[in-house]
């Protein structure tokens, strides 16, 4: 019997069908992929809540501060990892490294390499809530302007609407760059337009880069995740997503904590 072979155009048809078929499950996949990628960033985050609690309990209540005001690159990061802070709170840094950001991973692997800057504890992929309960801005009980001493947790009235930490997203000078969205800062902020560290505005927002979602820890030590906000800082074509909001309830952010706090 005469093999028959396939045609050149039974062939395209073939190759046709499987592109197609390859662009409707592509997008499934990669939306499966992420969605595995944010809850194992959601595990990140408890590990990092209960680094923090452990810290409160041998603190006195006190929450850990957003930077020793003594040295502004021991950031809380740094305080709750490095053993030569103190106690270690949290085993490995690796936890402070979120799945769907891409810089500075390498540095966070092995943070106390030698010759490893000392700003690898400013841009991990997590942010903190820098003025509550970091203590950012509290002039009355610091050695600068922009970093104060942390609040006791018996000041908080409502810790399970009191942002702790969360994906964090790096703007400096308040320009957003494709890079930016996977460079974390240690700091977030609740003002989107105008916060400012050191001078470097916009530089701590919540980093909505689990597909317009954004993973948060509360002062309970639970973690929830919300959408991203509408995030458009110096340049529009870089607007990360078209809905959701901040976080506008300023009780989110402040945890009925008093004002100069």
């Amino acid at each position: 019997m005469k093999r028959r072979l396939f045609t050149l155009i039974e062939l395209l048809v073939v190759i046709a069908i499987i592109a197609i078929l390859a662009a409707m499950l592509l997008p499934a996949l990669s939306k499966a992929r992420e969605k595995a990628r944010a809850i194992s960033c959601t595990s990140n985050l408890k590990q990092v809540a209960l680094a923090g609690r452990m810290y409160q309990d041998d603190s006195q209540g006190y929450f850990v501060p957003a930077t020793d005001p003594n040295d502004q690159l021991t950031t809380w990061a740094s305080i709750l990892v490095n053993p030569n802070k103190g106690a270690q709170y949290l085993a490995d840094s690796k936890a402070l490294i979120c799945p769907s950001a891409t810089v500075w991973r390498n540095a966070m692997t092995n943070p106390f390499a030698t010759g490893t800057s000392g700003y690898v504890w400013t841009y991990v992929n997590y942010g903190y809530n820098w003025r509550y309960p970091g203590g950012g801005g509290n002039s009355s009980h610091s050695n600068s302007s922009f970093v104060g001493l942390p609040p006791k947790e018996s000041l908080v009235t409502s810790s399970s609407e009191l942002i702790m930490f969360g994906d964090s997203l790096y703007t400096p000078n308040g320009t957003l760059t494709d890079a930016d969205q996977n460079i974390g800062y240690f700091a977030i902020w609740s003002n989107y337009q105008s916060s400012s560290y050191n001078g470097d505005t916009g530089a701590g927002h919540l980093g909505p880069r689990h597909q317009c979602v954004a993973n948060v820890s509360f002062a309970d030590g639970h973690v929830e995740s919300f959408k991203g906000p509408n995030l458009d800082i110096g340049n529009a074509s870089k607007r990360l997503c078209e809905s959701g909001g901040p976080l506008s309830n300023s009780k989110y952010w402040t945890g009925g904590l008093p004002v100069h706090y």
